[in-house]
């Protein structure tokens, strides 16, 4: 146990908060600090997640004012369908993010001959 400024007893935390803690990530708020962090590393990400949640929407809601029943359910399946390209396209771009901040990974440890 520690004290901090006020004399107060603080428990340390736990070890999987620490890096966090020492980066001041917890005086950031939630989306200045690692969502932010996120969407300028790869923004078509967010943006592929943004329209998958768009196609969620119009899938559970956008079907209610049809009068035919038929047109009603073409018109979720078509949604629910466009939902699934659009999550598709999120996970390949945060593939596709990944491998390039690996592949940049190398290329400095081979500049650097590690």
């Amino acid at each position: 146990m520690t004290s901090n400024k006020d004399n107060k007893v603080v428990e340390p935390k736990p070890e999987f908060m620490q890096i966090e803690d020492a980066n001041d990530e917890f005086e950031k708020g939630f989306f200045r600090g690692p969502v932010f962090q996120k969407f300028t590393q790869n923004p078509i990400a967010f943006l592929a997640i943004g329209v998958t949640v768009v196609f969620l929407g119009k899938a559970v809601t956008g079907a209610g004012g049809q009068k035919d029943k038929q047109a009603a359910n073409m018109n979720i399946n078509r949604n629910l369908r466009n939902r699934v390209k659009a999550q598709g396209f999120a996970i390949a771009a945060i593939a596709g993010a990944y491998y390039m901040s690996v592949r940049a990974q190398r290329k400095e440890d081979e500049r650097h001959g590690r």
